[in-house]
């Protein structure tokens, strides 16, 4: 049932002093997303920036990951129903450039494991992501800046704060009994 339904309102007390930014040292991605020139465009006009629309950005999607080589995509691109479609790039290479305005994603990496307890006919390889670099990718996204929380809250469902609402992570009480070990910053 939603707490709006029974004509409650709920109560919501954050963590204090959690998730509190004291100075600024360099310019984040955010900041440097909205001094981006294409940054309004992408706003409030056309998400799939660089490309039309999303039709126009599910073709260059699938062209750029298939495995056509760039003749055969020029190959493709230049038969004449396709330049019916008055799409904003008419080569492989204008494709490209286009692509290569878009945000970069973390690279896969690849570990070679000289020690396994089981004999292999290959060599074996783990393919992974960078941690640290995937979570900057989803902290640098401008789709999640109003999505994410970094402060542990509790939500009541009245003011008397008898029933608890559980509902996201940080609402829980991990979260908070985490906060509370990690000792206050102080300016001074």
């Amino acid at each position: 049932m939603d707490l709006e339904e029974d004509g409650h309102h709920p109560i919501t007390n954050y963590f204090p002093g959690a998730a509190k930014i004291f100075h600024k040292h360099d310019t984040t991605f955010m900041d440097a997303f909205n001094q981006d020139q294409f940054a309004e465009i992408c706003q409030t006009e056309n998400l799939y920036y660089p490309f039309a629309d999303h039709l126009e950005w599910e073709l260059a999607e699938f062209l750029t990951t298939s495995n056509l080589s760039m003749a055969a995509i020029n190959r493709f691109l230049s038969l004449t129903l396709i330049m019916k479609l008055k799409l904003s790039f008419r080569s492989a290479k204008q494709l490209r450039g286009l692509v290569e305005i878009l945000p970069q994603t973390p690279p896969w990496k690849c570990l070679h494991v000289d020690t396994v307890p089981f004999q292999t006919k290959n060599v074996t390889r783990l393919l992974y992501h960078d941690t640290l670099e995937c979570l900057q990718a989803l902290l640098h996204n401008p789709l999640f800046a109003d999505s994410i929380n970094f402060s542990p809250y509790r939500t009541f469902t009245t003011a008397q704060r008898l029933v608890q609402v559980y509902n996201q992570w940080m609402s829980g009480d991990i979260a908070w009994q985490m906060q509370v070990k990690i000792p206050a910053y102080s300016l001074k």
